[in-house]
C-alpha cells in the first residue's frame, strides 16, 4: 500500500500554490484529454476568474490564488470570491487549472490541473454544469488533494 506524510504532501501543494498563483480555470464541454500536457479539448464554455473579472493570463489580472489547507489539499483563497462566467453556451465537463502565461499547447513543463466537473471528492463541482453566455455565477466547490486521500480530509 502506498502511504504519503502529510508532511511530504504539504511540501508539493506549497510549491503548487506557488506555481498557480494569479492562473485561471477554464471550463470545457465533453471528456478532458488523456493527459495535462495534451492542448484542450472540447468547447470552452466558461472561465473562472477573482470575482468574475476577464482573466488575462499575460499579468494574471483577476487572476486566482489558493491556501494549502494544511490538510494535504488546496483549496479556494478565501480572500477571493471565485466566479465562474459563461463565455459559451454548453454543458460544462471538464475544467483546467492553468498556471499564468499557460498558452494552452502542449506542454511538459507547464502547471496544470485537469478535471472531471462533478466527478470525485476533488476538483469542480457545480450544481448547474449547464453554462450560459454572459452568465456568472460563484463556483460551488473546487478542491484539489494529493493522494492517498485517507485520514487526512479538510471536513
Amino acid at each position: 500500500m502506498l502511504q504519503v506524510s502529510l508532511g511530504l504532501r504539504n511540501l508539493f501543494l506549497d510549491q503548487a500554490k506557488t506555481a498557480f498563483a494569479l492562473g485561471a480555470i477554464y471550463v470545457y464541454t465533453g471528456a478532458q484529454p488523456d493527459n495535462a500536457e495534451l492542448p484542450p479539448t472540447g468547447d470552452l464554455v466558461a472561465v473562472i476568474s477573482n470575482n468574475g473579472g476577464v482573466y488575462n493570463p499575460a499579468t494574471g489580472a483577476n487572476g486566482l490564488r489558493v491556501v494549502n489547507t494544511g490538510f494535504g489539499y488546496l483549496a479556494p483563497d478565501p480572500s477571493q470570491v471565485w466566479v465562474l462566467r459563461g463565455v459559451a453556451a454548453g454543458t460544462a465537463g471538464w475544467a483546467r487549472f492553468i498556471a499564468k502565461l499557460d498558452d494552452a499547447s502542449y506542454s511538459t513543463t507547464q502547471a496544470r490541473i485537469d478535471c472531471g466537473v462533478n466527478y470525485g471528492d476533488t476538483g469542480l463541482y457545480l450544481s448547474d454544469p449547464a453554462i450560459v453566455v454572459g452568465v456568472q455565477r460563484v463556483v460551488d466547490y473546487w478542491i484539489y488533494g494529493i493522494p492517498p486521500f485517507a485520514g487526512n480530509t479538510p471536513w
